[in-house]
């Protein structure tokens, strides 16, 4: 029984001990509650707490420190110059009018509700344009509150800001995008603001441009930041994004340089399919056009050109070019018809040609080493053509024998020209190390229908140091004479000196004019750059582009047909694939070398 009565006891006594237990910490909440709303109460009345003051009102300026957690960035526009950001706002300040001590708690953590009962910064973004707080589903902001008086009032934004951008290297460009952080009412007498220490600016991992690329951020502090009349403390941090040029690589660059390949397939077209070539090229100028310029509408109409424009307008020019080519071939050909039937009206008529078998008996061999190309070869013509066949071996019977040589040098002028060049072209050879080539040159097919008289005979004789074996003269006096006996007085050699000493007596100049010193470098640098600019005229002048009578009148007399495709057409195919391959290689240096996307930024802004 008493065994009993102790374990009843024990129970109830346990019991007691629990329920007593309870009931205390039940009678701590409430009063904890009560004590908190008591000291917060007290904290703001308005006899010692007035939310229109900044703390320490008359004395040092308000520190307040930013710290910034973006979430993710938004689309950047070229059009608006904006970028929009998702990111989490703190600021941190002290407020020495807050301070207070309640046992067991440090912190307070308060609801957006108390901050209409607070004193906070006006902070504002100065290059913002439309920015908004989150409201769903209650208004995105908390603050807190420390017992010495020091707040954390955070926030969720969604900023939209200006960037400046410069779109020279567009759309191989870099931009730097700002944002600007100060007081919208408060001087810097008032307010300084400072970055956080710690962490100023954090990124999230998995932020991601669908243009741009996040290379880097740079944070800084402006101290005096001259607004008007008076200086703000205003922070500034940068957003450095490099734009991913693979959309425009694939929509634009690698298109334009097809299109324009393609406009070179004119060159290989039949100048006479006039449909085939025209369609080619006006649809390769109006693909070019609206695909290079249509999209322009995507971007701002900056007064300056970008990189696209520029190579949007080397592909137009490349495209445009291949059109003029053509119809300048078509007037080309027009004068030439019209030309062909002026000389026809005038009686010029395609003649019947004698057998060639017949010429060549009657031809001396040697005049195969006539190069009728040369310039000096109308002298010999003009002659022939001046003199009677009873009359053209007069000059080989002349008495006086310088009246004789004179003849004779006369008659061997194209044939000197053409010396020059083999004998030019034996020193290279023998330089090289190659087999050497005949001098007697091949007849051309037109020289064996015209009937020219004996000329005499011409060798060539080395110089008297050279090394090297002279040219073979018996051969080449078998070879002309051709079983013809002609007297040792129609023979005249020519000495390679004699040949090339007006040549000597330049280089002797030059090496004269080197050793000089400065004035041999001048020379030299003048006499290179009057070869460079005259090397184009020459070119053009040589090419003998436009149709001539001469020609005209030697194709209708002889029967021959035009070739089917036109100098310039056959010149086309290699110049305009090289010089867009200079063009594009240059384009491509400048813009990832040359031209930089940096431009100066005053240390003081005024707004």
């Amino acid at each position: 029984m008493s065994v009993r009565v102790v374990a009843i006891l024990s129970v109830v006594l346990i019991l007691t001990v629990f329920w007593n237990q309870s009931g205390a910490v039940l009678k701590d909440y409430r009063f904890l509650s009560k004590n908190i709303t008591s000291t917060l109460d007290q904290l703001l009345n308005r006899s010692r707490y007035d939310k229109r003051i900044r703390p320490d009102f008359g004395g040092p300026p308000v520190t307040v420190r930013v710290n910034m957690h973006i979430k993710s960035m938004g689309a950047v526009s070229e059009t608006d110059q904006e970028y929009v950001m998702d990111c989490y706002f703190r600021q941190f300040w002290y407020d020495r009018r807050l301070v207070f001590n309640f046992p067991g708690l440090d912190e307070f953590s308060l609801s957006w509700l108390f901050l209409d009962r607070v004193w906070k910064p006006d902070t504002f973004f100065l290059n913002g344009k439309k920015s908004h707080l989150h409201r769903i589903t209650v208004p995105n902001k908390f603050l807190r509150l420390r017992k010495d008086g020091f707040l954390m009032y955070s926030m969720r934004l969604t900023i939209k800001a200006s960037c400046p951008m410069h779109l020279r290297k567009f759309p191989l460009d870099s931009q730097s995008c700002p944002l600007l952080i100060g007081s919208y009412g408060y001087r810097s007498d008032d307010i300084v603001y400072e970055w956080d220490r710690e962490r100023p600016v954090v990124v999230e991992e998995n932020v991601e441009l669908s243009q741009y690329r996040l290379v880097n951020y740079t944070t800084d502090h402006v101290p005096k930041f001259i607004r008007g009349v008076d200086v703000y403390s205003v922070l500034k941090t940068e957003f450095h994004l490099r734009r991913n040029i693979g959309y425009f690589v694939l929509q634009l660059y690698v298109p334009c340089g097809l299109i324009v390949s393609c406009s070179w397939v004119s060159f290989w077209i039949d100048p006479a399919a006039v449909p085939a070539r025209v369609q080619l090229g006006v649809t390769t100028v109006l693909t070019m056009t609206t695909m290079g310029f249509g999209g322009r509408a995507q971007m701002p109409r900056v007064s300056y050109a970008t990189a696209l424009d520029s190579f949007v307008i080397i592909c137009f020019s490349f495209v445009f070019a291949v059109m003029i080519e053509y119809a300048v071939i078509n007037f080309f050909d027009k004068i030439a018809g019209d030309m062909k039937k002026l000389l026809q009206d005038r009686g010029v008529k395609k003649k019947t040609l004698p057998d060639t078998a017949d010429l060549n008996s009657e031809q001396p061999r040697s005049a195969s080493m006539l190069n009728m190309s040369s310039p000096s070869s109308h002298i010999y013509s003009e002659i022939a053509e001046a003199e009677s066949p009873a009359d053209q071996d007069a000059h080989l019977k002349a008495s006086d024998g310088t009246e004789h040589r004179k003849s004779l040098s006369l008659l061997a002028a194209p044939l000197i020209d053409s010396l020059k060049r083999n004998i030019e072209r034996r020193k290279s050879e023998m330089s090289l190390h190659l087999p050497s080539l005949p001098i007697v040159s091949q007849r051309r097919k037109s020289e064996a229908s015209l009937t020219k008289p004996p000329i005499p005979v011409i060798t060539v004789t080395g110089n008297e140091g050279d090394t090297e074996d002279p040219v073979e003269e018996e051969c080449v006096r078998e070879e002309i004479q051709g079983g013809r006996h002609i007297a040792e007085s129609d023979v005249v050699h020519i000495s390679c000196d004699d040949v090339y000493e007006e040549d000597f007596d330049e280089n002797r100049n030059e090496n004269e004019d080197k050793e000089s010193g400065c004035l041999g470098y001048v020379n030299i640098v003048l006499n290179f750059l009057g070869k460079c600019i005259m090397k184009p005229w020459k070119s053009w002048k040589n090419a003998n582009i436009m149709p001539r009578e001469e020609e005209i009148s030697r194709m209708i007399i002889t029967g021959e047909t035009p070739d089917k495709f036109s100098k310039i057409d056959i010149e086309s195919r290699k110049y305009f694939p090289i010089a867009f391959c200079i063009l594009m290689t240059s384009y491509w240096f400048a813009y990832m070398y040359y031209i930089t996307d940096e431009f100066p930024v005053a240390k003081e802004q005024v707004f």
